[in-house]
């Protein structure tokens, strides 16, 4: 011990029968325990089977010789060569490095005797921090069985085996998680230049299990394989890929048959910029995206190239509408159900973005953006099903408000207004002083709803529709004695489509078009086609000077005024001036259907040069 003899033995020579028992390992461990402790009176000597412990002092080598080649009496302190000089048994928690020089080959691992279990378990390197402090982890709420919702921090796994070289930690530690997702049963995250992914079926342990061996179910952690620096802002799942999205680069996570920390890469797919603050959004096949410019932002597809599965490529479905989309987008959201997707500003902030698309035969035959203004600040949006949540900010107070894309069965008109709600008149409702039918607006809503500039309509079931204007206490006023029955109540809101400048194209002979800019175009009038409507505007500006034309959706002796009626046809509009100068715009704020299908003019053109 420390270069001092404590003890020996020597084996007899056989020659009597008693010898037979003094030859036994345990024997020779009597008598080298009861010599140590003899001459390390300070030491504790424990015994054990084959083997004998000194504790209590300190110790910084130990010798061994014996007449097998060094192979019969094995002396360690806290590591061994071989897991296979380690004894059957030991003290409980005893704990050694095997392995430890490297020049032997291999990485070191480490090992704890159980004795409750009579084994030698791996475990970590002593004096490391193996654990995640989980109040810097993504939290969780639960549901609990009373119904109320559980804010709590999570437990996240240990490291169980080896050190920072044979089981590093997860590249999340020491900098931010910039997002989650779950892939092939996995949790994972995006932090700086890294993808971390759970083992699989155990979404809390980013640990290899064993430093001596990387089994296809432990956790991966891979870089991007970039000459340039890329911090991974998103991770997106898509057509069983993982995709992720740095602000310049898009990477996907591949693998050679599993996915296992032994053939994963994070390889790059395409170079395009995109937003690092708002998440992309998966609807159908394609994925979609934000990037930011000077003034305004871009909106780009992402899809897989037909009959290529692994070229991906974008485009622009913003291009026709360069300027539309504000800066500063914060979220998007998405519905497949009705083939659209929304988005909102924090510069416009009452104003939600729509972008609705439609494919025919793989072929996309509809790309329009329209706006849908909020009466407060919209802070979130989500859908579920046909029902899109608004979030609203009202001064300390959130509102939740839901936009329905279906049809309501029980509404035989299909109504379209705000605040829509359905009320059962009543015979306590008439005040017969009055002569007046009373529905208190904060008993049917639940609260008191600031009117100011606010339009309300009350449709009865015969699709009679009313107007209510400067409301006082929160009270709408029937004339006379409404019928007993259940009527439509709700807020006007205006609809308005804004016609491009028409311009004269012509076939360019390759399958397009080229717009003529060198003559004049003086219109004489357009025609909509409209379908399930009843009543539409149209206002043309030309010159500073505005005209209105007006569509009731009535005809003369097959309606009565107030009934409400839906038409298909043509409402033919006249313009009368030069295109580049009119601005025509078709709006409705009755809440009866507007469904423009499209739209001819008719005008004379003026060409006044030739070219040669």
């Amino acid at each position: 011990v420390d270069g001092t003899q404590v003890a020996s033995y020597a084996t007899p020579d056989g020659s009597s029968g008693s010898d037979s028992t003094k030859i036994d390992t345990n024997w020779i461990r009597d008598q080298l325990a009861t010599q140590l402790a003899t001459n390390l009176p300070t030491a504790t000597i424990t015994k054990g089977d084959a083997w004998v412990s000194i504790s209590g002092i300190t110790i910084t080598t130990v010798d061994t010789e014996d007449g097998f080649n060094g192979q019969a009496l094995i002396g360690f302190t806290n590591y061994v060569q071989r897991f296979d000089k380690l004894p059957a048994t030991a003290p409980d928690g005893y704990y050694v490095s095997v392995n430890a020089v490297p020049k032997d080959g291999g990485d070191p691992y480490y090992v704890r005797y159980n004795e409750s279990e009579r084994i030698w378990v791996e475990c970590p390197k002593s004096g490391l921090k193996n654990t995640i402090n989980p109040l810097t982890m993504p939290h969780a709420l639960v549901r609990q069985q009373d119904g109320t919702l559980l804010f709590k921090k999570l437990t996240w796994d240990k490291r169980l085996a080896g050190d920072e070289d044979t089981n590093p930690n997860p590249s999340f530690i020491g900098r931010p998680i910039t997002d989650m997702f779950f892939f092939k049963n996995r949790l994972g995250f995006a932090s700086g230049e890294n993808v971390i992914l759970s083992e699989v079926g155990n979404y809390f342990n980013y640990w290899f299990k064993s430093a001596t061996d990387i089994i296809d179910s432990d956790a991966i952690d891979v870089p991007c394989s970039t000459s340039r620096i890329n911090f991974l802002n998103f991770g997106v799942v898509h057509n069983n890929e993982l995709i992720v999205f740095s602000d310049k680069e898009q990477f996907i996570l591949r693998a050679d048959g599993v996915l296992s920390p032994k053939t994963s890469s994070l390889t790059p797919a395409t170079s395009f910029s995109s937003s690092p603050t708002v998440r992309p959004i998966v609807a159908g096949k394609n994925i979609y995206f934000p990037v930011d410019r000077s003034q305004s932002t871009t909106i780009r597809e992402y899809y897989t190239v037909q009959d290529v599965s692994e070229l991906k490529n974008s485009q622009d479905i913003t291009a026709h509408v360069p300027d539309y989309i504000p800066t500063g987008v914060t979220q998007m959201e998405a519905s497949t159900t009705d083939n659209i997707f929304c988005l909102i500003s924090n510069k416009n902030k009452k104003e939600i973005y729509v972008y609705k698309y439609l494919y025919f035969n793989e072929q996309k035959v509809q790309s329009s953006w329209s706006t849908w203004v909020m009466p407060k600040d919209v802070v979130g949006l989500n859908f579920v099903g046909n029902l899109l949540y608004v979030y609203m900010q009202d001064g300390n107070n959130i509102i939740i408000s839901t936009i329905d894309f279906g049809s309501d069965d029980n509404d035989t008109y299909d109504t379209f207004v705000d605040l829509k709600r359905k009320y059962l008149i009543k015979t306590a409702d008439y005040d017969r002083l009055l002569d007046e039918t009373i529905i208190d607006l904060t008993a049917l809503y639940g609260y008191t709803i600031n009117t100011t500039g606010l339009t309300f309509y009350v449709i009865d079931g015969k699709g009679v529709v009313t107007t209510h204007t400067n409301i006082v206490g929160n009270k709408l006023h029937l004339q006379g004695l409404a019928t007993i029955e259940e009527v439509i109540v709700g807020v006007m809101f205006t609809s308005y489509f804004d016609l491009a400048t028409i311009m004269l194209k012509r076939d360019d002979g390759k399958g397009g078009y080229l717009t003529d800019t060198e003559g004049k175009l003086m219109l004489r009038r357009i025609e909509v086609n409209f379908a399930g409507t009843n009543n539409i505007t149209a206002e043309i500006t030309s010159r500073d000077r505005v005209f209105r034309y007006h569509l009731t959706g009535k005809t003369l002796g097959t309606t009565t005024l107030g009934e409400y009626s839906l038409k298909d046809g043509v409402f033919k509009v006249p313009v009368n001036g030069n295109s580049i100068n009119a601005s025509i715009r078709l709006m409705s704020n009755y809440p009866g259907g507007f469904n423009i299908i499209g739209y001819k003019w008719i005008g004379n053109y003026i060409k006044r040069t030739q070219g040669v």
